[in-house]
């Protein structure tokens, strides 16, 4: 099943380890408190559950950035998500995006690291 909620992210209704995979669309860029909204993710995940991030990461034109999202390094989207909790996996490149790939660590896996 699909659901679409609206949510700033940092309180979500929805029930601990319900949710397989996060999808945010040229949204990372936009969120305010990345550590909250990350650890809220992680509560309403399920073990070894997904997120992907796309975002703008290459550009060059005149108005690269100025129009549409920003363009941002991927490196920082991993750096973030892996200081959370989140196991990277993998980048494919889109076009001008990437697509970011974490995967949840199990709670016993972050307790060693």
């Amino acid at each position: 099943m699909v659901e679409f909620i609206k949510s700033d992210g940092t309180e979500i209704k929805l029930q601990d380890e319900s949710v397989d995979l996060i999808l945010l669309y040229h949204v990372f860029h936009e969120v305010e408190d990345k550590p909250k909204v990350l650890s809220e993710f992680l509560r309403i995940m399920k073990s070894a559950g997904r997120l992907v991030v796309v975002e703008k990461t290459r550009g060059g034109g005149m108005f690269s950035g100025r129009l549409g999202p920003p363009i941002i390094d991927v490196m920082e989207v991993t750096r973030e998500m892996e200081r959370e909790g989140f196991a990277y996996v993998e980048t494919i490149p889109y076009g001008k995006d990437s697509i970011v790939i974490s995967q949840k660590i199990a709670s016993a896996l972050r307790h060693l690291s």
